[in-house]
Protein backbone atom coordinates (compact mmCIF):
# COMPACT_ATOMS: atom_id res chain seq x y z
CA UNK A 1 0.00 0.00 0.00
CA UNK A 2 1.16 3.26 -0.84
CA UNK A 3 2.03 6.10 2.03
CA UNK A 4 -1.29 6.85 3.43
CA UNK A 5 -2.46 11.08 2.87
CA UNK A 6 -5.60 10.64 4.44
CA UNK A 7 -5.68 8.64 7.67
CA UNK A 8 -9.14 8.97 8.42
CA UNK A 9 -10.03 6.92 4.97
CA UNK A 10 -6.37 5.08 4.60
CA UNK A 11 -6.12 6.69 0.96
CA UNK A 12 -2.83 6.61 -0.51
CA UNK A 13 -1.36 8.37 -3.57
CA UNK A 14 -2.10 5.59 -5.66
CA UNK A 15 -5.79 5.43 -5.20
CA UNK A 16 -5.25 9.24 -5.74
CA UNK A 17 -3.60 8.86 -9.34
CA UNK A 18 -5.33 6.24 -10.16
CA UNK A 19 -8.64 8.16 -9.67
CA UNK A 20 -6.44 10.84 -11.82
CA UNK A 21 -6.13 8.33 -14.70
CA UNK A 22 -9.44 6.91 -14.85
CA UNK A 23 -11.83 7.87 -17.96
CA UNK A 24 -11.59 9.87 -20.70
CA UNK A 25 -11.46 13.13 -19.42
CA UNK A 26 -9.44 14.37 -16.50
CA UNK A 27 -11.72 14.66 -13.52
CA UNK A 28 -12.12 17.35 -11.29
CA UNK A 29 -11.17 17.89 -7.66
CA UNK A 30 -13.96 17.50 -6.29
CA UNK A 31 -14.67 14.22 -8.44
CA UNK A 32 -11.86 12.49 -7.37
CA UNK A 33 -12.59 13.07 -3.62
CA UNK A 34 -16.03 11.49 -3.83
CA UNK A 35 -14.12 8.61 -5.47
CA UNK A 36 -11.66 8.10 -3.10
CA UNK A 37 -12.96 9.47 0.20
CA UNK A 38 -10.52 11.99 0.79
CA UNK A 39 -10.86 14.53 3.02
CA UNK A 40 -14.80 13.33 3.94
CA UNK A 41 -14.04 13.12 7.26
CA UNK A 42 -11.49 16.06 9.08
CA UNK A 43 -10.71 17.65 5.93
CA UNK A 44 -7.36 17.61 7.06
CA UNK A 45 -5.22 16.38 4.03
CA UNK A 46 -7.34 18.39 1.17
CA UNK A 47 -3.86 20.31 1.02
CA UNK A 48 -1.89 17.17 0.74
CA UNK A 49 -4.60 16.05 -1.78
CA UNK A 50 -4.79 19.38 -3.93
CA UNK A 51 -1.25 18.55 -4.52
CA UNK A 52 -1.02 15.45 -5.32
CA UNK A 53 -3.91 16.15 -7.86
CA UNK A 54 -2.23 19.02 -9.79
CA UNK A 55 0.89 16.94 -10.27
CA UNK A 56 -0.70 13.65 -11.83
CA UNK A 57 -3.10 16.56 -13.70
CA UNK A 58 0.15 17.97 -15.03
CA UNK A 59 1.81 14.37 -15.84
CA UNK A 60 -1.72 13.32 -17.37
CA UNK A 61 -1.36 16.17 -19.80
CA UNK A 62 2.03 15.72 -20.65
CA UNK A 63 1.74 11.68 -21.59
CA UNK A 64 -1.53 13.12 -23.94
CA UNK A 65 0.57 15.65 -25.61
CA UNK A 66 3.30 13.10 -26.07
CA UNK A 67 0.78 10.52 -28.02
CA UNK A 68 -0.96 13.58 -30.30
CA UNK A 69 0.93 12.42 -33.69
CA UNK A 70 3.05 15.69 -34.98
CA UNK A 71 1.64 16.80 -38.80
CA UNK A 72 5.01 16.51 -40.49
CA UNK A 73 6.48 12.99 -39.32
CA UNK A 74 5.70 11.80 -43.01
CA UNK A 75 8.13 14.29 -44.68
CA UNK A 76 10.99 12.55 -46.27
CA UNK A 77 14.33 14.80 -46.13
CA UNK A 78 15.79 13.61 -48.52
CA UNK A 79 13.30 14.94 -51.53
CA UNK A 80 14.24 17.89 -53.78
Amino acid sequence: MSRAVCSCFRVGIREIGDAVSRGARIPSLETVLQRTGAGGQCGACLGDVHAIYVSRVQLRKIQERNQIPLPFQDLTWDQP
